[in-house]
This record gives structure tokens, C-alpha cells and sequence, in this order.
């Protein structure tokens, strides 16, 4: 799981991350995508589909309530984040439409509160991506919760505003739908890892 961090805090840590204008206006913080950073189809067994466009709507991964962790080998489990899902359609020179958890998009109006957490996922090295995850509040403790996110959407309260960025659906050519959920999640690293390395 990868987080995209829209807004900072100064005492949220000691080591505030740059806001989406600081890194606007530093040329050096600025990734440009006239390359790619990180190759979907570089390994075997990607079997994911080559496509020059992401489809208009995606995908998203169905969640199912269990009352205990399934058994047998093949799973992956990670921490439940509260907050909203939200799953994001970035590509260069385009509008960014946002998807709730059933992949409807977002009202313009609706949208429109989340417009750090379009600009954060921009700055992936991709030039066409898809991207599923939860916003939430980021609060001073470490600690993600959702009471807090309609004051952080707005710039108010302690907590900054956080975008956990847990599956990879489409990049940069690649549907990676039918790829292995380790292997999105692998690229997904991937690109946050080479964001980090461009913005540091």
C-alpha cells in the first residue's frame, strides 16, 4: 500500500512533505513525462492486455465482508483504511475524472472537493494511469481517519489530507485487470518509489 500525501501539515512531522504549489513552482521537484519511469510489461507471466487508451470507466475490484481471513496460501491481506474510496483516471493534458467504489464517476461539483488529490496523482511518473485507493484524514498520531476528512478537504483541522493508493488497474498502455494483484501492487510501488526519488 502507497500513500499520496495532497496537502502538508507542519506538525504532522517533524519533516513537512512540499504542497502541491511548492512543487509547482521548483522545476527541479517537477516530473515531466516524456518517459516512462516504470515498464508494466517488463515482466513474465504479465499477461495483461496492450491498449494505446485506459477504458472510460474502470474496473474496480469487488470488497467482500468476511468474519475471518480465508485460509490456504495465494492471499494478501492489508490494513482496512477508513475513509473514501476513490478511484482516479489521470492522463497527460486530460481532465481527470474521479470513480467511487463501483466505478460511477463523480459529479463535477462532487469532484471538485477532491482537486489535491487529482493534482498528487498527476505527479505519478506515468503518462496514462488508473488508480484505486481510499482518502482519508492523516491525523499527527500516524493514525487514518475518516471524521476528519471533510475538515482536511477543506484546508481545516489537524489532520493533512491522504490518498492510500492499494491497487493498480491500468498503466501506461497496460490493462493489468487479469495481472496478479502482488504484481499491480509491485508496480504500484514502483511508481510512488520513483515519485519520491523525483520529489525529494
Amino acid at each position: 500500500m502507497a500513500a499520496v500525501i495532497a496537502k502538508d501539515r507542519e506538525k504532522t512531522s517533524g519533516n513537512p512533505i512540499d504542497t502541491m504549489e511548492q512543487i509547482a513552482a521548483d522545476p527541479s521537484k517537477v516530473w515531466h513525462s516524456d518517459r516512462v519511469l516504470v515498464d508494466a510489461g517488463a515482466s513474465r507471466g504479465e499477461r495483461a492486455g496492450v491498449t494505446n487508451v485506459a477504458p472510460p470507466k474502470p474496473r474496480a475490484t469487488k470488497l467482500e465482508k468476511r468474519s475471518k481471513p480465508p485460509e490456504g496460501p495465494g492471499w494478501l491481506h492489508e490494513m482496512q483504511i477508513e475513509g473514501r474510496r476513490l478511484l482516479e483516471r489521470a492522463a497527460m493534458n486530460r481532465d481527470v475524472p474521479l470513480f467511487d467504489g463501483a466505478g460511477k464517476r463523480l459529479p463535477a461539483k462532487t469532484a471538485a472537493a477532491y482537486e489535491k488529490v487529482v493534482n498528487a496523482v498527476r505527479l505519478l511518473p506515468a503518462q496514462n494511469v488508473i488508480v484505486d485507493g481510499v482518502v482519508t484524514a492523516l491525523f499527527p498520531d500516524g493514525r487514518p481517519r475518516a471524521e476528519g476528512l471533510a475538515a482536511a478537504l477543506g484546508g481545516e483541522g489537524p489532520a493533512a489530507l491522504a490518498y492510500y493508493l492499494t491497487d493498480l488497474l491500468f498503466l501506461d498502455g497496460y490493462d493489468l485487470g487479469r495481472a496478479p494483484l502482488s504484481r499491480r501492487k509491485a508496480l504500484l510501488a514502483g511508481c510512488c518509489s520513483a515519485l519520491l526519488m523525483v520529489c525529494t
